[in-house]
């Protein structure tokens, strides 16, 4: 998974990088590191996201599938 999956979930939510910074309990500058590829997408990012957002365990792993599919 990488930042621009993140911004899509984002996105998708309806949500600026400070809502879903709040949402997540992390800063702004965390998120913008992430969605610009200067920071890592951790395991333990992907658990909150699916934890806070109240995700079934597979959307990051389909959001993921989705956006390759997309570039073919």
């Amino acid at each position: 998974m990488d930042g621009a999956t993140i911004k899509a979930i984002r996105l998708y939510f309806g949500m600026s990088q400070a809502d879903f910074a709040e949402k997540l309990g992390l800063s702004k500058s965390c998120i913008a590191h992430v969605e610009t590829g200067r920071r890592a997408v951790s395991s333990n990012l992907r658990m909150r996201i699916a934890a806070r957002l109240q995700l079934p365990d597979d959307f990051l792993t389909i959001a993921e599938q989705a956006k390759k599919i997309a570039t073919i």
